[in-house]
């Protein structure tokens, strides 16, 4: 589990096809300390497992699955990437809950200046955006981002100096990609009050959590 505090940023100083999907290697900006073999490391809010420890950084296997969801793709040798290591017992939360499995991925239509602060428009599909509340949170390359705006299909963010100068985000430019996780818990939410028709029926048999549910038992 992650919490979507990037802690460095790392360069892309190999990709390698493999029978199963792509090797990274990557380099931190600043060394890890004390990584280790099967550790889960979020690269640009995926969540990889490191294969292998280099004089310099780690390599990471990429399945073909996390390839089709995600913007791996677009990838170069050279390219920076958010990093952030999995969550230890004990730690400090401060962002919010972040799985590392990418949801699908958005489109920056705008980027508008307010201050200090950046306002991104996210072009991210009604799919994605039926998870996305005004004032929560969403995931955008990893980092841990407040909604400002919620919109059909889309999201506005807004991101102070900090979360620029320490993600790639100050790199960002209209019309790039970028990976997207929504919020775990509106994903659960939404299961338990429409869930597939296989679970409705079972459900149906006893009582089914549903809006009338909800609100008999004080949580509307």
């Amino acid at each position: 589990m992650f919490t979507g505090l990037i802690d460095r940023t790392g360069e892309i100083r190999q990709l390698q096809a493999t029978a199963s999907g792509l090797e990274l290697t990557i380099v931190p900006k600043s060394p890890y300390v004390a990584l280790e073999l099967g550790e889960s490391i979020a690269v640009n809010g995926m969540c990889l497992t490191v294969t292998k420890i280099t004089d310099d950084g780690f390599c990471a296997d990429v399945s073909r699955e996390s390839i089709h969801r995600s913007t791996i793709a677009d990838l170069t040798v050279g390219a920076l990437v958010n990093l952030e290591r999995a969550m230890a017992m004990g730690d400090r939360f401060g962002g919010h809950i972040v799985s590392g499995h990418i949801d699908g991925t958005g489109k920056i239509a705008r980027i508008t200046p307010d201050g200090d602060v950046r306002l991104f428009e996210i072009d991210i599909g009604d799919r994605l955006a039926r998870w996305v509340v005004e004032k929560g949170s969403i995931a955008i390359d990893g980092i841990s981002l407040t909604v400002a705006k919620a919109e059909v299909a889309s999201v506005t963010i807004a991101v102070i100096p900090h979360s620029l100068a320490a993600t790639t985000l100050y790199r960002s430019s209209v019309g790039q990609e970028v990976n997207v996780e929504c919020d775990m818990l509106a994903k659960y939410v939404e299961k338990m009050l429409h869930p597939p028709s296989a679970e409705k029926e079972s459900t149906d048999a006893t009582e089914a959590i549903n809006m009338d549910f909800l609100a008999e038992n004080g949580y509307l």
